[in-house]
């Protein structure tokens, strides 16, 4: 019998100590054989020297034939692959492909032919080992038994001569204990197997032969009894081998692409980091290179907007200094100049009703010994009572008042609640059932308030004469100042006219005006009134009288409430007098803190916080929706693109976002607006939304942070479209002051926000801007005027100038950076993956492969990277040529200069060449003894 294992005097010496003492034996071809003993006996490293892992020995080994101690490192590795199949104790596959893909690998370096063939190879393994259904299940997710049989048909994949077992059974229990050792006796029918094992009971049971080893020496060989014969595994024959093994380039990257995307937050992180270094390389050669001609050619193209900016030289935005309530001499000012407008003035208390009242708050009525709650009535409604008009009253049960007492009052009851009543009362359900029992036997109300921290414990005791149908509940009195009387009067609080009260007894109390015409009719004189310009005017609104105004939702109550204020900005008739002066300006919008927004030396203009214009209702609910509830870092950020909408805000006013102009003269169709609730639009955005009757607006009012997102309230109103004018920009054009007076009535935007601190004039077609500017900075020195387009103009050259410096810097410091985190990128890949190239070594795969395999991974990463910056800085150049050209007004040419994407090319190429060096040098050190 020829023999496929001959040692001869072997010695395996580790310092002082022997692992292998001056043994000798020989092994047939066929057959399993077990070598089994202690730990430390020296089982494998006997394994690691017939493998040719290890040639520090001496004697002699010859295996098939071959004295592997004569072979250099590469020439151990060739003869692994081509003869030995390796079986570890811990699997050792690659736990990210799939089953068929670990039993490939050796197939794939090996064997010159097509992929299915190794397919089919694969597939007969696996069968023969049970696991066929697995063959596309990732290894990682395989049980212990699975990987194991998985191991086995991979070191059967390349035809083996000898297998060799390295405790195959250690991570396993016993019943997949014996399963594998079944499986290693089938495959020792047709090539020699050598199972080195610490479980003696199995190796007697399964092997051909038992080497027992005791400190480096061989203590005993035992063969065991004839045993049944089983059928030799038999698989796929593959056709010619390769000259020298080479794994296919799409095993290598398919397996990188595999590695990147289980790390795929580091992966991301990393490529973007190194994409975002190359692509800053990209756009600083870009800038230096290309982009000072292209601001040039479009500069010189440029149309001026007709506008000119006024903004206090002062640089304060904020117009409003100390805020305090208005007094009664205003109230009747105003009652006396506008009686026509003002029906009378009332008076809110600013108080948390629901935190100071905490204890008790709430009114309670009875029938006989029984006492009920009125629900959803409080203290609160008191002060947000509504004023009854006998004449004017709804339907009040059993009869309408002609008067009422201090005491008595007609409430406002929703349907639930007056069932929920009557029922009480034990009466029918109805509105006239509950009139006739008020008539009849009188209904009084108990006004339970306390507050017991401070002391405080009152009731009132109101007599309800009346009641009425009502969509929300509320009380109604015929005195407009009731209010006031039950506070202060009956509850003995005390009235201050500012929020910083000196203790809870005093409560800021807010003069309003209920008016009889549009609230804007009556601002635009009193703006211009001397007597009541210092006046701040808020619309009613929930905040003010939440029992009856809904968040969100326009108040219908036609309350004007009225602030005193230090204001330092630029009122109402200083823009009058400015236009006065100017007879080419055509109109105006008003900057504010909160609606509309613009300085000197921008060319945008536009509206503070998100604004949409949309060609439909559903447009703008899906806008709001979409900006409505955003995380922190995407709050700010450019967001969806939704079909019917139109940018307005300052950011996209001066590239394609939609520009407001209260230049409403020469229309091309229709009439000229009028109101807050009209438009005209240009010949573009006609074109683009197919002449539109009306046009929706959804404009952020306010905005909170919310723990990690931000959260913005909408308001949305419906504007009517009056006319089209000829303009190729996207333009709506609206009433001077509609950036005031459409936020403060459609939207319900605080009017403390929307106190001017300057404006943009909008001028006429062909009027001379710089002559506009020279004449208004005369006249009105606290103030700078100016044509932004032409200041621009003038600081472009002179800023041109540094970009080269310092974009050259930001340059060489982008390379560097680049470079040095790729760097540690693939070193901790390395070091990640070294376990896989050890297998790899061990299974015989040649260290020019091995080194393949980190080159794809570096590849997959300096590819994604360049592939990205690419994307990137091809995305910049398309976005700055047409910001340019939209911001100018300039021809959009696509042309793209090549010198930049080279520059990404070869930084990107030198750099991988340069760490891929370094990662060889490494990883050859490494594996110099495999």
């Amino acid at each position: 019998m020829n023999k496929a294992v001959v040692v001869s005097k072997l010695k395996r010496q580790f310092g002082k100590t022997f692992a292998i003492n001056d043994i000798s034996f020989t092994l047939p071809e066929t057959g399993i054989y077990g070598i089994v003993g202690a730990s430390g006996s020296g089982k494998t490293t006997l394994l690691n020297i017939l493998s040719g892992l290890d040639d520090g020995y001496e004697g002699r080994v010859r295996v098939l034939g071959k004295n592997i101690g004569k072979m250099n490192l590469a020439s151990r590795r060739e003869f692994r692959l081509k003869n030995v199949g390796y079986v570890f104790q811990n699997f050792n596959l690659l736990e990210l492909e799939n089953a068929e893909n670990n039993v490939m690998l050796t197939m794939d370096a090996l064997f010159a032919c097509p992929k299915g063939e190794k397919r089919k190879k694969a597939l007969d393994l696996l069968t023969f080992l049970g696991v066929e259904k697995k063959a596309k299940q990732k290894v990682n997710t395989l049980s212990g038994g699975e990987k194991q049989r998985i191991a086995i048909a991979r070191a059967l994949a390349n035809d083996p001569k000898i297998l060799l077992c390295d405790e195959p059974t250690g991570a396993l229990d016993q019943r997949r204990a014996k399963e594998t050792f079944a499986l290693l006796r089938r495959c020792g029918k047709d090539r020699l197997v050598i199972v080195v094992s610490h479980d003696l009971e199995l190796s007697e049971q399964y092997c051909d032969c038992l080497i027992r080893m005791r400190d480096g020496k061989i203590e005993e060989i035992t063969q065991a009894n004839e045993r049944e014969k089983d059928f030799a595994p038999k698989s796929f024959i593959l056709g010619k081998r390769r000259k020298s093994s080479r794994i296919s380039a799409s095993f290598l990257f398919s397996h990188a692409f595999h590695l990147l995307r289980a790390k795929k937050i580091r992966s991301f992180i990393a490529e973007g980091a190194i994409a975002m270094g190359l692509s800053g390389l990209g756009l600083s050669v870009y800038v230096s290179s290309s982009i000072s001609d292209e601001l040039n050619g479009a500069f010189q193209t440029l149309v001026p907007p007709s506008a000119v900016v006024m903004t206090p030289r002062s640089g304060g935005e904020n117009p409003i200094g100390t805020i305090y309530g208005a007094g009664e001499e205003e109230c009747l000012y105003a009652i006396e100049e506008y009686g026509d407008m003002v029906n009378d003035y009332g008076t809110d208390f600013h108080l948390d009703y629901e935190n100071w009242f905490v204890d008790r708050n709430d009114f309670t009525y009875s029938r006989g010994a029984s006492m009920f709650r009125l629900p959803d009535f409080s203290v609160r409604h008191i002060n947000d009572f509504l004023w009854f008009n006998p004449a004017k009253s709804p339907m009040c049960y059993p009869r309408t008042p002609a008067t009422l007492r201090i005491d008595q009052v007609v409430l406002g009851l929703p349907y639930a609640t007056m069932f929920q009543t009557c029922l009480n009362l034990q009466i029918i359900r109805d509105y006239q059932s509950l009139g006739d029992y008020i008539d009849i036997h009188g209904f009084e109300l108990v006004l339970h308030i306390a507050n017991y921290e401070y002391q405080f414990d009152d009731e009132e005791l109101f007599d309800v004469v009346a009641v009425v149908e009502s969509p929300f509940p509320c009380i109604y009195h015929v005195d407009h100042h009731w209010n006031h009387k039950i506070f202060v009067d009956t509850l003995r609080f005390r009235s201050s006219l500012t929020e910083e009260t000196p203790n809870p007894q005093y409560v800021f109390e807010i003069p309003y005006l209920d008016l009889n015409c549009p609230a804007s009719e009556f601002l635009s004189l009193a703006r211009r009134d001397p007597a009541l310009s210092h006046l701040v005017y808020e619309m009613a609104n929930a905040s003010y009288v939440p029992s009856l105004c809904q968040v969100g939702a326009p108040c219908k109550l036609n309350r004007l409430y009225l602030y005193g204020a230090d204001k330092s900005g630029a009122s109402f008739a200083t823009l009058d007098e400015c236009m006065k002066l100017c007879p080419e300006i055509a109109g105006r919008q008003p900057v504010t803190v909160g609606s509309y927004y613009a300085s000197s030396g921008s060319l945008a203009m536009g509206f503070v916080g998100k604004f949409f214009v949309c060609n439909s209702e559903e447009s703008a609910e899906r806008i709001i929706d979409f900006y409505s509830d955003l995380p922190l870092e995407a709050a700010n950020l450019p967001g969806e693109n939704i079909e019917g909408t139109k940018d307005g805000s300052y950011f996209s006013s001066a590239s394609q976002g939609t520009r407001f102009s209260s230049d409403i003269e020469n229309i091309s169709e229709g009439v000229a607006p009028h109101g807050v609730e009209e438009c005209l639009i240009s010949t573009s955005l006609a074109k683009k939304w197919g002449n539109p009757n009306e046009i929706y607006i959804a404009a952020e009012v306010g905005g909170e942070e919310r723990g990690s997102r931000y959260v913005r309230q909408f308001g949305s109103s419906k504007l009517k479209v009056t006319g089209i004018k000829e303009e190729s920009h996207d333009t709506v054009y609206v009433c001077s002051d509609w950036s005031v007076d459409f936020y403060l009535q459609e939207l319900g935007m605080s009017s403390f926000l929307l106190e001017p601190y300057g404006a943009v004039f909008s001028l006429k077609q062909g009027s001379d801007a710089k002559a506009v500017v020279e004449r208004l900075a005369k006249a009105f020195g606290d103030y700078s005027f100016s044509n932004p387009a032409e200041e621009i103009s003038s600081s472009i050259s002179s800023t041109l100038g540094y970009i080269g410096v310092i974009l050259g810097a930001f340059s060489v410091i982008s390379l560097f950076m680049s470079a040095l985190l790729f760097l540690i990128v693939m070193t901790i890949t390395v070091s990640e993956n070294y376990r896989e190239a050890d297998m790899m070594s061990v299974l015989g795969v040649c260290e020019k492969d091995i080194h393949r395999s980190f080159l794809a991974q570096a590849i997959l990463y300096a590819g994604g990277a360049t592939g990205s910056s690419l994307l990137m800085l091809l995305f910049a150049e398309i976005f700055t040529k047409f910001y340019i050209a939209q911001s100018f007004q300039a021809e959009v040419t696509l042309s793209l200069p090549f010198f930049p994407f080279l520059s990404v090319l070869i930084a990107a190429l030198t750099f991988t060449i340069f760490v891929m060096l370094g990662i060889s040098l490494n990883l050859h050190r490494k594996l110099s003894k495999k």
